[in-house]
This record gives C-alpha cells, sequence and structure tokens, in this order.
C-alpha cells in the first residue's frame, strides 16, 4: 500500500500505479474535488461511527483511472469554519 500526500497525486502518478493499492490526498486545485466539496449538501452525508463525523463517498475516473473518493467533515471543523 502506498500512502502519499497530495502531491503524489497527479495524472501521471495515478496512471503509473495502476494495478497498485495506493491511497492519497486529493488537492482542490482539481476542478472536480472543489466542485465536490462546494457543491455537496451536509444531507449528503453518512453518520460514521465515530463520534463527531460524517462521510461521503463517490467514484471518480480523473486521470482516465477509476477511483473511490471518501469525503470526511468533522462537527469541530464545521463549527470552527462557521465562526
Amino acid at each position: 500500500m502506498i500512502v502519499g500526500d497530495g502531491a503524489l497525486y497527479t495524472k501521471k502518478n495515478i496512471k503509473l500505479m495502476q494495478g497498485m493499492k495506493w491511497i492519497s490526498r486529493v488537492s482542490l486545485s482539481i476542478t472536480e474535488a472543489k466542485i465536490l466539496v462546494n457543491e455537496i449538501s451536509s444531507k449528503d452525508f453518512s453518520k460514521s461511527e465515530i463520534a463527531g463525523y460524517s462521510w461521503y463517498y463517490t467514484k471518480s475516473n480523473y486521470g482516465e483511472v477509476e477511483q473511490r473518493w471518501l469525503l470526511v467533515e468533522s462537527e469541530k471543523r464545521n463549527r470552527v469554519n462557521a465562526s
């Protein structure tokens, strides 16, 4: 399993990693990610088993590589951003 920060997540890299198991943060400089974060409604999230967290799952084909994206939200971050 390869674990990387947002710098790992480029079209070139994900094509090179096809067939491998990897996980990375998706940068909000990627239009598809920015749209997802800005347009998703809080009612679309599912409650996590971990108190204070919720999640949303979707698929992406960024860089012509099928992927699963998981968006995680915390109540604490929402309160800080609302202030």
